[in-house]
């Protein structure tokens, strides 16, 4: 999964560098309603801002869960933690955990590639417009799909092994 996401935010990265060669100068990043632009960024700083977005979620995502290993354990909210992160059984525990938080941080950077797509597309007619009813059903998607992460990991740590 740590891979996954490593290769799916350097695509992410790709994207960026080609939609800023194929944007106006001026891009819509802001969207009122109807979808009609109320707002932007240079092409230049929307490269940055988007791609700097995109790292820094990576990074926050990778590097939880070796901060979750040095952390005090009381200090990490958990189901069952004093089973789970019990000395006998945490070896094993923080991997698990990791690959959930790497799963939700691949949910989160698709999320965000698929809304700098919408980005892209809508700066493609004149005036920009954003396709609100597609906007809508990716964001229920990704609130649905997190909703699902996290009820799947209550399922798999709300319950001790005998």
């Amino acid at each position: 999964m740590k891979k996954l996401l490593i290769l799916t935010t350097m695509l992410g990265l790709g994207l960026q560098c080609y939609y800023s060669l194929n944007l106006p100068g001026m891009v819509a990043t802001h969207f009122g309603p109807g979808g009609i632009a109320d707002g932007g960024l240079t092409n230049t700083s929307n490269l940055v801002f988007n791609s700097l977005v995109l790292v820094v979620v990576a990074i926050l995502y990778l590097v939880t869960p070796f901060v979750l290993s040095k952390a005090p354990l009381e200090l990490i909210a958990f189901p069952n933690r004093k089973y789970w992160l019990a000395p006998k059984r945490l070896e094993r525990t923080l991997p698990v955990i990791a690959d959930w938080l790497w799963l939700s941080g691949l949910l989160t950077i698709v999320f965000l590639l698929a809304v700098y797509h919408l980005i892209f597309i809508a700066n493609q007619t004149q005036p920009p417009w954003l396709d609100q009813a597609r906007f809508m059903l990716l964001f229920k998607g990704y609130l649905f799909l997190m909703l699902l992460w996290l009820v799947a990991l209550l399922i798999r740590f709300g319950r001790t092994l005998k």
